[in-house]
């Protein structure tokens, strides 16, 4: 990936911020010769080229990402009409266009006033991708976008709504944010379904992503109509691009993008299986295809930064995306990297797991992770990240392959322990860890090692909690079994694991967070089909956490492991606030 070419990198860096192309830019803002390489400048440095009339094909919605309470990244593809381009085949000749873009971002949907716009370029080097930063910005305000080529000529873009973040001293006083966390989306599996649900009820005002936005391999192919690109594994830069973009054309996804902003980490298979910095599970076809791992990684992690919409940060040798937000002084929100930054090799079992200097972080992501909790002051400490972070026991579940989860926080307890030491040196007020990666939901107390000083009965000695979310289609390792031989090992996980208050893992699925200054519940969705497209959903669990509690609670009743937890009559489904059988007929299996 690291290709130095400074000549051009210093010439992007000096680009106005109106005509700045994100995707061309390098991930890092301190490390310039992660640039895309090229013979040529991108042709926003020429300004003949900005004038350029030619009308543009928007190939797959827009979307917006990392806000801040004055600015928030904006995104688009562009791929110019009528210029015999293959815009679906993600390959290109060095003589083909580039296209001159035009942004504009309102206040209003019907676009009455402008209070930000610019012009920008694409070309066939970064997919034709558009990413943008328009600034300027007042915080927690609504604002509308859209992108149209320089010249006025052809189609515009669809709308996009996205939404600031308040400012960094705004108490939020009565006020709740809500958050939709999602993970695990493979596109061959199943129908997105879930993401559209929160934006047909315009229920959140952020999503966060905590990884596996796509998925390297193209099996499972079971359904006619969710067939991917490449039909292969992928390898290559051109194979990680028409994986994306094949995503992109899900509808669920695209009005997800198209509502709200979102904040976004990549876990192991926006790259491949189990990987970690030094590689992954063996790659017969990466070998056949002469690819070496970091070539491999390279390619991945540049499509994703091609097509999400993520803010450039600092970096050290290596492309980061460990960030931080602040949410006025309710939230301090740290996304972490688990995977390709500096995690030691996975699935490595005990006693080798045990060593002390294993990392998932590296000792650089740690030491900015404790920077954070020492000078938080906000009321939540959100940590958003990948993988299991609680200490389980698995046995219950039949494919488990070992009673301890490696390729999660198990699989290197010495930095786990580091990270609930830190906790408690700065006495973090309210720490919350979110977690994808599992296939299932379930919600845990966060315990010291050993569980020492931790009553499973009252939750007393509770350091933080954990919420984590089920895939959105990929399946669960024990939901294939049926729901009530999921249910059983629902129910065995949380009788065996004394911090784990529920477990679900028959759906595919959700959850929302709604952050108050007085508590943080999260609000656990159902799908109960991806097989097709269906707007149906149902709630079917509940757990907060109270402000200075460190713990779970139930809003309502006793639990019952491995059933759905909504309505007064507990293990009952709701639709609408009504309470219906729980298993209704015809249901099928995610």
């Amino acid at each position: 990936m690291r290709i130095p070419h400074p000549t051009r990198a210093l010439a992007l860096f000096l680009l106005p911020a109106a005509l700045a192309n994100l995707s061309y830019l390098s991930p890092s803002t301190n490390h310039p010769h992660f640039a895309i390489p090229g013979d040529h400048s991108p042709p926003s440095l020429h300004k003949r080229s900005l004038s350029s009339s030619q009308p543009l094909t928007f190939t797959h919605g827009v979307a917006s990402g990392d806000p801040y309470d004055t600015s928030v990244i904006l995104w688009t593809r562009a791929v110019p009409a009528n210029r015999g381009i293959d815009a679906d085949s993600h390959l290109y000749r060095p003589t083909q266009p580039s296209a001159c873009v035009a942004w504009e971002v309102s206040d209003t949907a019907e676009f009455t006033t402008l209070v930000a716009q610019g012009r920008t370029a694409t070309g066939p080097e970064v997919d034709y991708t558009v990413k943008v930063e328009a600034t300027g910005l007042q915080p927690w305000t609504h604002y509308w976008y859209r992108f149209t080529s320089c010249s006025g000529d052809g189609p515009s873009s669809p709308v996009g709504r996205t939404k600031t973040l308040p400012h960094p001293s705004d108490p939020m006083t009565n006020t709740t944010i809500r958050l939709a966390v999602y993970s695990c989306s493979n596109y061959v599996t199943g129908h997105f379904n879930a993401y559209g649900m929160s934006a047909r009820r315009d229920s959140v005002d952020l999503v966060l992503h905590l990884g596996d936005y796509i998925y390297e391999t193209p099996f499972p192919t079971t359904l006619p109509d969710r067939i991917p690109r490449p039909l292969k594994d992928t390898i290559q830069l051109v194979d990680y691009r028409q994986r994306l973009a094949i995503h992109r054309t899900d509808p669920d996804l695209l009005l997800s993008h198209a509502s709200f902003p979102w904040i976004a980490v990549w876990d192991d298979h926006e790259v491949a299986d189990n990987g970690w910095r030094g590689g992954s599970g063996a790659s017969l076809l990466r070998i056949l295809e002469s690819t070496p791992w970091n070539a491999r990684q390279a390619a991945g992690l540049r499509a994703y930064w091609e097509w999400m919409p993520l803010r450039r940060v600092a970096a050290a040798p290596s492309t980061r995306i460990w960030r931080s937000f602040r949410v006025g002084t309710l939230i301090d929100l740290a996304m972490l990297d688990t995977r390709y930054w500096a995690r030691d090799a996975s699935d490595v079992p005990a006693p080798a797991n045990l060593d002390e200097e294993r990392t998932m972080m590296g000792a650089d992501q740690e030491a900015w992770l404790e920077q954070l909790m020492a000078a938080s002051n906000a009321t939540w400490f959100v940590i958003g990240q990948q993988v299991q972070f609680s200490a389980l026991n698995e046995s219950a579940i039949p494919s488990a392959s070992s009673a301890a989860y490696l390729d999660g926080w198990s699989g290197y307890p010495a930095a786990r322990r580091r990270v609930l030491g830190a906790l408690e040196r700065h006495a973090v007020r309210n720490p919350v860890v979110l977690t994808g990666d599992y296939h299932a939901l379930w919600a845990a107390d966060l315990a010291r090692p050993g569980l020492r000083g931790y009553n499973h009965t009252t939750g007393a000695g509770s350091i933080g909690v954990e919420f984590a979310g089920t895939a959105v289609t990929s399946p669960s390792g024990y939901g294939e079994l049926g729901y009530d031989e999921a249910a059983a090992v629902s129910r065995r996980l949380v009788q065996e694991n004394a911090v784990l208050k529920w477990a679900e893992g028959y759906y595919r699925g959700y959850y929302e967070l709604l952050v108050s200054q007085e508590a943080v519940e999260a609000v656990y969705w159902a799908v109960p089909d991806v097989s097709r497209r269906s707007g149906e959903e149902r709630e079917i669990g509940r757990w907060t956490v109270k402000e200075g509690g460190r713990r779970l609670e139930r809003p309502f009743k006793a639990v019952r492991e491995g059933a759905v937890q909504v309505a007064e009559e507990v293990g009952g489904w709701a639709r609408g606030g009504d309470v219906v059988e729980r298993r209704p007929e015809g249901e099928g299996s995610g």
